[in-house]
C-alpha cells in the first residue's frame, strides 16, 4: 500500500521563495509535518488518511534536491511524529532531480 495519495506527482517551483512543491493530490492537507526545520526546510502535507499529498522543499536551488534526500536520511535515527515511512519520502526526493527545478512551472 502506497503512502502517497497518487503515484503521479506534478511539480511546481516558486523562485521568489526558492520553493519546489511535489504535489500528489489536490486534496486539502489535514496537517503538515516538518521534517527539516530551519534552513533548508522540508515539509510534508498529509490528508485525513495520512497519505502524502505534497512535499515542499524550501531552499531547493540553493541546496539542490539531492541534498534534501541526504539530510532526510541523516535524520533517520530520529522518529518523525506523524510520518510512518521517512525512507519512502527520501525515495521520492531521490526521484526528483535538480532538473525538475528548470522544468517546474
Amino acid at each position: 500500500m502506497s503512502i502517497f495519495a497518487s503515484e503521479t506527482p506534478t511539480y511546481s517551483y516558486d523562485p521568489r521563495g526558492d520553493t519546489l512543491y511535489i504535489e500528489y493530490s489536490r486534496d486539502q492537507a489535514e496537517r503538515t509535518v516538518e521534517i527539516l526545520n530551519g534552513w533548508p526546510m522540508l515539509l510534508v502535507d498529509l490528508n485525513a488518511e495520512d497519505k502524502i499529498t505534497g512535499i515542499e522543499f524550501v531552499g531547493a536551488k540553493q541546496f539542490g534536491i539531492k541534498r534534501f534526500a541526504e539530510l532526510l536520511r541523516g535524520a533517520e535515527h530520529k522518529p518523525i511524529p506523524g510520518l510512518q515511512d521517512p525512507e519512502a519520502v527520501a525515495g521520492a526526493v531521490d526521484q526528483a532531480s535538480d532538473d525538475m527545478l528548470a522544468l517546474a512551472h
